[in-house]
């Protein structure tokens, strides 16, 4: 039995007195914290035609986090130094590491709210709360501790009752303890617990005793009786209540793609509850706080992975569960992928169709600038060998693409040592909330999009991730590698779940690039050429799209792509050679790894767009039907040369004008993101752009507001490596209010 948890009523009152005297101190003492103005930037203007006003700002504060942790002993200074920076630069809003209280400690739990109070009296929260067990409450439930593959007890199981019953107690008093000692302060609350606070399940199947319980409980629901369960396991004598959490298949081998059903459905299913059952912790722990709190307060969790996370088992696959549910939005760190300088940064999951479910992303830019605190000198310190305006360009990337997406954004010092200990660095924060105001101050209501600018959505499957055998190897290439060429491609680009394309609930785009959509059933393929035919778009389909309904065949990809595809009789070579340019800036391309099963398209009446180098056969095929278009790729790679050269071919207009043969042009491959009426750039190496809007523009520089086109359709743009612009441009025919 759980451990009921103990709050002194006389301890709570005076800590709570304590409390307000030291925040109606604060208060007086911190009257004189105001804004700075922003700091001119320090690039050159290129052309100055016209200097415009500020737009009205709207008053609520836009959604843009100083994070921190508050440490013990010396290094809070730095901590101290960086809430004055961002009070002084007019941001008062902190997402703050806070403990749990599992025995009731309000006084640990509560400390670090009211020093960041002492610092800044106008300081608004959201807490971030680790949900953790202690290490002692791991020793008391063993049964509950997660059981890992030739592990140790490494975290909670996230099935455990017990621990469902306790966190939500600590939870209750929590939050009571706020609302009685800090009202109106707290927004909201972030919920982490496992690996990095993500809610990530290390490698292995967790075999613990409450995981096994619940996976049965699973499938009872799953299947109306144990004749239904037998039949999908191919097993006489399984029964649910008996099922064991199955042993983990070898997942390290591109030539055993996917998983053989029935003998392997243990696996598939076992996965598939893993994602289920860490997406109910989280609605129901989101439930208990807006119980406790009220329904207005905001509850987000570190959750959605679908792009990032290359382990199938890792339980961040069933965002759609949470999407209708009782989450107010999600949180990620900018992609881990390619973030340096010159990368494209890029977001985890589909922030399109979480914006869709009317709910909100915020962005983690966790970017490290190499500043510290010294224990030892008790300063900061400044790294010689980083160049802070180049941290600077990377953190303006990655604000573009938070504002782009209408994401919020949590500038992070993870560990609470300083990172962000830099009066440059908070100028230009201080000018990003202007930019992020102006913005969401025209943001439909003024905006009149560009006439004829095209839209790829992005689109991956959850539930596919259930059918793969083998997963790092693959995803890495569909998900990690394939999102950078998006982003680099050049075209407004929407990240969406699968399930929402289905649905409808997403806005229409021109073309359709699907990632990994290796389950569909006979419905669901109806419904997608549906979706396809009434929106006139293109398909762009990777690999093995609808290969596996209740079993595998490559006739499920033939019905997919609407073209006559074949399997290699056994493990193929990647890598193929484009036909489409005469210019040769698309090929060769594919990754040379040797697949199972791999597919080629031997269809007359579909048009070859390019060949396997070994077997010569097509890789890549098109068919145009009378609605729509078909684009079928069985190489799971697609660089961002060759999207460009597809779109290119599907006479998409691109900003990017195209190099041909003899020009002297170099064709540029820079991160691009848009936004209703934006354009951001950050440029992978340096040169001169020459950019085609398709109509006549104001354009102006928001980071450098000296920076501005009047009346152009075509400009040249000279970037240095790392550059980031954010331009805003209206066309001609709308009506200019700045």
């Amino acid at each position: 039995m759980s451990q009921p948890i103990h709050i002194s009523a006389r301890r709570m009152y005076l800590y709570f007195l304590g409390l307000v005297l030291l925040i109606t101190v604060a208060a007086m003492s911190g009257l004189w914290l105001g804004r700075h103005s922003a700091a001119t930037d320090d690039l050159a203007a290129e052309v100055t035609e016209t200097t415009a006003p500020p737009a009205t700002k709207p008053s609520a504060e836009p959604p843009l986090y100083l994070s921190l942790q508050v440490p013990a002993g010396p290094a809070r200074e730095a901590v101290r130094d960086e809430i004055a920076l961002s009070a002084n630069a007019g941001l008062h809003q902190y997402v703050l590491s806070v403990v749990l209280p599992w025995q009731g400690d309000m006084a640990e739990f509560l400390e670090p709210v009211s020093y960041v109070l002492s610092q800044d009296p106008a300081a608004q929260f959201l807490l971030k709360v680790s949900l953790d067990p202690p290490a002692e409450w791991l020793r008391a439930h063993p049964q509950d501790a997660a059981k890992l593959d030739d592990t140790g007890l490494l975290s909670v199981s996230l099935a455990s009752e017990a621990w469902h019953e306790d966190a939500k107690a600590a939870l209750e008093a929590m939050v009571s303890a706020v609302n009685s000692s800090a009202p109106g302060r707290v927004q909201g609350y972030i919920l982490s617990c496992l690996d990095n606070g993500s809610w990530y399940h290390s490698d292995g199947y967790d075999r613990s005793e409450a995981n096994t319980k619940a996976f049965q409980e699973w499938l009872k629901a799953r299947y109306a009786d144990d004749a239904a369960l037998q039949t999908a396991w191919g097993d006489p004598v399984i029964a649910r209540e008996m099922a064991a959490i199955p042993q983990r298949s070898n997942s390290s081998s591109l030539e055993a793609v996917f998983l053989t059903l029935p003998q392997q459905r243990p696996i598939s299913d076992y996965l598939q509850y893993t994602s289920d059952c860490t997406a109910n912790a989280i609605e129901m722990l989101a439930g208990c706080i807006k119980d406790t709190a009220g329904q207005s307060t905001v509850v987000l969790a570190y959750y959605g992975y679908s792009f990032e996370l290359l382990s199938n088992d890792a339980g961040h696959f069933a965002l759609g569960k949470l999407l209708d549910g009782k989450l107010d939005g999600f949180a990620s760190p900018v992609s881990y992928f390619d973030r340096g300088l010159g990368g494209t940064g890029g977001v985890m999951g589909p922030v399109d169709s979480v914006a869709a479910h009317g709910k909100k992303w915020y962005l983690i830019d966790d970017t490290r600038t190499g500043i510290a605190f010294d224990p030892a000198t008790g300063e900061i310190e400044r790294p010689k060998n980083v160049r802070p305006e180049d941290v600077y360009s990377v953190q303006q990337r990655n604000f573009a693409l938070a504002v782009t997406h209408q994401m919020g954004l949590f500038w992070s010092d993870p560990q609470g040592d300083g990172q962000l200990c830099d009066a440059g660095m908070w100028e230009r924060f201080a000018k990003m909330a202007d930019i992020y105001q102006e913005i969401d101050a025209h943001r439909n209501a003024d905006d009149v999009p560009l006439s004829g600018q095209p839209e790829l959505a992005v689109v991956v499957d959850e539930v596919s991730r259930s059918y793969q055998q083998c997963d790092k190897l693959l995803n890495d290439i569909l998900l990690n590698q394939n999102l950078e060429s998006v982003i680099r491609a050049g075209i407004r680009t929407k990240f969406y779940l699968l399930s929402d394309v289905l649905d409808e609930r997403v806005a229409p785009a021109n073309v359709y690039l699907f990632l990994n959509a290796f389950h569909l059933n006979a419905e669901d393929r109806d419904r997608l050429h549906g979706v396809l035919e009434r929106n006139r778009a293109t398909a762009i389909w990777l690999y093995a799209p609808g290969y596996i309904t209740d079993t595998a065949s490559v006739d499920n990809i033939s019905a997919t792509v609407c073209m006559t595809v074949k399997a290699f009789d056994k493990a193929e070579r990647m890598g193929s050679t484009s036909l489409l340019s005469e210019s040769g800036s698309a090929k060769p391309f594919g990754k040379p790894v040797t697949v199972y099963p791999a597919f080629y398209i031997d269809d007359p009446k579909a048009d070859s767009l390019a060949e396997y180098t070994a077997s010569r056969k097509t890789s890549i095929a098109s068919h145009f039907f009378a609605e729509w278009s078909s684009i079928y790729c069985a190489e799971p790679s697609l660089t961002g040369p060759l999207l460009r050269e597809l779109l290119r071919m599907l006479e998409m207009p691109l900003p990017y004008r195209e190099a041909t043969a003899g020009d002297g042009m170099t064709e540029f491959y820079d991160a691009v993101y848009f936004g209703p009426n934006l354009l951001a750039i950050h440029a992978k190496e340096s040169g001169e752009r020459i950019i085609d809007l398709g109509e006549i523009c104001h354009i102006r520089d928001l980071f450098s507001p000296e920076i501005g086109w009047q009346r152009k359709r075509t400009f040249g743009l000279h970037l240095r490596t790392g550059d980031t612009r954010l331009l805003r441009l209206t066309p001609i025919g709308a009506e200019e209010e700045y």
